[in-house]
This record gives C-alpha cells, sequence and structure tokens, in this order.
C-alpha cells in the first residue's frame, strides 16, 4: 500500500471548533486512517514469537499455520515507518503524540496513533488545537485481524438503563488491551477536542473507542467502510457525533448480516426440526445495525490527474442514501460478472475514500466562491457556511 495521498492548503482549513459534518475534515480523518496502515509497529520479540508458538502447538489447520509464520516473516517496520509516519502527518500539520502496538497470539493485534496538530508548522491555514485518534484496518496478512472480523457473537456490556447494550465481540476484545493506554494521553490533554477515525475494522473499534474514550467530547468520529458494530443500545450511549462515510457498492458496510435479516432467518429455522438446533447459535448475532450520520459518496469515474488530485465528475455526496444509490454500481449494464464481483471489495480502497473526499471539498470550495461571485446572488443574502 502507498501513502501518497493528495494535500493542499484549502484543505487544511478543518473547521475544528464545531463537531457538525464537514467536507474538509471528512478528508482529514480520511487521511489519518489511511496512514495508521503505516507498518510502524515493532517488530516481533520474544515474547510475541513465544505467544505465537503456544497457539499453534495445538492448532492443526494449515492455512492457519501458513498466517502465522507470515505474520513473523512480514513483520512491522517499526522505527523507519514511525519516521514516514511523522513525516506524513507534517504535511497536514499534525505532529505524533503516541503509537499504540498490542499484540497477544493469534487473538489480537491492534495498532493506533495519536497526532495533534502542530501548532508550530507554517502553512496558510488557520490552525486550532485537537488530537485525532487512528486505528488500523484489517490487514489480509494477519491472522488475529480475520479472527476478530470473524469473532461475530455479541457480547453484553454495563449500560445506563436496563436494557441490554450488545457489541461485537471481536472489535470488544482487540479494543480493550489498548483501552487504558490511549484513555491516559487523552486525559492529559482534557481541554482538546478528541476526533476518533479508522476505515474497516479500523472504523469499528474507532466506534468503540468512541463509546469508551471520547464520549461527550467536543469532537466527532469519522468512520470509513465500517461494518456494524453492536445494537441500538449499544449506540444509544454515544453522545459524541458519528459520521459514517460509505463508498459507492463497498460491501464491507453490509457485514454483519442487519439483525432484522438474522432474525427472520431464525424464525425460518423454527420451522423445522432438523434445523432448530441452530437457533441458539443465530441468534448470538441477531442484533446487529448501523447508526449515526451516513454519507453516501456516489459512484463515479476517475479520471487521473498528472497534478494529483485525480477527478470525479459527477460525484455526490449524499446523506442517508437509499438501497438504490448504495448498490447502483453493480446493476451497470456495461460492467462483466466479474467485475461486479470485485466491486464491493474494489470500492473498500481506502485511497479512493480520501480522492473523492478532497476532490468533493474542493469542488464544493469553488462552487461556494463561484456562487457569491455571481451577479445574480442577492446583495443581502448572506454567506453559506463552508463546510
Amino acid at each position: 500500500m502507498d501513502f501518497d495521498f493528495y494535500v493542499e492548503d484549502a484543505l487544511l482549513k478543518s473547521p475544528s471548533k464545531r463537531a457538525a459534518y464537514s467536507d474538509r475534515t471528512a478528508w482529514l480523518m480520511s487521511v489519518m486512517s489511511w496512514l495508521a496502515y503505516l507498518p510502524f509497529d515493532r517488530q516481533a520479540g520474544p515474547d510475541e514469537v513465544k505467544a505465537l508458538a503456544q497457539a499453534l502447538a495445538s492448532e492443526r489447520d494449515v492455512p492457519t499455520i501458513i498466517a502465522a509464520i507470515n505474520q513473523l516473516l512480514v513483520p512491522g517496520q517499526g522505527e523507519p515507518a514511525r519516521v514516514e509516519l511523522e513525516t506524513k502527518l507534517g504535511l497536514v500539520g499534525f505532529k505524533l503524540e503516541k503509537i499504540f502496538d498490542i499484540r497477544d497470539g493469534l487473538n489480537v493485534d491492534t495498532q493506533a496513533f495519536i497526532a495533534r496538530v502542530d501548532l508550530t508548522a507554517k502553512t496558510d491555514a488557520e490552525k486550532t488545537d485537537m488530537l485525532v485518534l487512528a486505528f488500523r484496518g484489517t490487514e489480509p496478512k494477519r491472522l488475529a485481524d480475520l479472527r476478530t472480523d470473524l469473532n461475530l457473537a455479541m457480547t453484553t456490556v454495563k449500560g445506563d438503563t436496563d436494557e441490554e447494550p450488545r457489541v461485537h465481540s471481536g472489535f470488544l476484545n482487540a479494543f480493550l488491551p489498548v483501552r487504558d493506554m490511549i484513555n491516559e494521553v487523552i486525559r492529559a490533554h482534557s481541554d482538546l477536542p478528541v476526533f476518533v477515525t479508522g476505515h474497516s475494522l479500523g472504523g469499528a473499534l474507532a466506534v468503540v473507542a468512541t463509546r469508551y474514550i471520547a464520549n461527550r467530547s467536543e469532537g466527532a468520529c469519522y468512520t470509513f467502510g465500517a461494518p456494524r458494530i453492536g445494537n441500538e443500545m449499544f449506540f444509544d450511549q454515544i453522545y459524541t457525533p458519528l459520521y459514517r462515510v460509505v463508498n459507492a457498492s463497498d460491501g464491507v458496510p453490509a457485514i454483519p448480516p442487519p439483525g432484522w435479516m438474522m432474525k427472520g432467518v431464525t424464525r425460518a429455522l423454527r420451522w423445522s426440526r432438523f434445523t432448530r438446533w441452530l437457533v441458539p447459535h443465530f441468534n448470538k448475532f441477531n442484533d446487529y445495525r448501523h447508526m449515526g450520520d451516513q454519507r453516501h459518496l456516489s459512484n463515479a469515474q476517475r479520471i487521473v490527474d498528472p497534478s494529483g488530485l485525480h477527478a470525479y465528475p459527477g460525484l455526490k455526496l449524499r446523506s442517508g442514501p437509499t438501497i438504490g444509490d448504495r448498490w447502483s454500481s453493480l446493476v451497470d449494464g456495461r460492467m462483466s460478472w466479474l467485475e461486479r464481483l470485485r466491486t464491493p471489495l474494489a470500492h473498500h480502497d481506502i485511497s479512493k475514500y480520501s480522492e473523492k473526499l478532497a476532490y468533493y471539498a474542493l469542488e464544493r470550495r469553488a462552487r461556494r466562491k463561484r456562487l457569491n461571485a455571481s451577479p445574480s446572488v442577492l446583495a443581502e443574502t448572506s454567506e453559506p457556511a463552508e463546510r
């Protein structure tokens, strides 16, 4: 994965004083989510090797063993990647505060970082201090990530009402080991707004983190291509604004299946004595749903620009899209069946999220300037707020 994102000063003027959705903040959070994939985790040491060896001692599945060995053969880059992370953060006016790297055999492999606005950096953009917490998303070569994603059973957590908040067990288990370390940094900067973000699995961890350590923050949570995470009661306990960005026909936000679908399946299973035994298993993950303010990036043809800002003519950003909006690209008659199968995964790429958000934010800014310069605009009309 390369990390060459487009940037210009107009994109860096994020209105961090407010937590309402912002095109520029969405782009900035997509960059942070992208940078979280840098392999800044340390190379596997004796403790990690020992933990993997113990986990594999009773393992008989060959693909599982191969994946675990690959985890050692393709380790994190450690210091070189950390330096690259600091350099890339500097391009968007941030400095690295802390990185987090927790591994526990084949069970947990969580990486994240906290960055802070660099008030000393020389840019033309106005600056307001803030923290950004970004989680790394799923990487296929990391077996623990796949196990986290597939641990679909829902865990009941403590709530503030008699109702039962339930959350994806894998996501909760991946977050808890870093909870206290992250909380320590955030408490040390309690006067700053906290923006939490992540792509894919990272987006799921961002929502869980928002619930447990950034609740009631003056910031917001931005996720990109995140799966379903919990039930309605779990989201009822989140008081920080949650913005869920989905690109075209990205397939990951469609999983796990929604609660209404799974409840329909369990009802059907009860009809036959041959399938009733499956009902308790399906009940473990029959309450998933999405929450938050969804923003959908429409399907649009990408035009490569040597300047670095790739154009997406006709791109739209919809709030609360219909099912037709979400999956329209899959019914394009010009696409082969193979292309249709690839589309949900291709649209999941974090670089495409960032490219589209940069283009949309700059196009919207240009339209605003044209509108305000038009003689047809009444003089007494107040200038629209820039998102």
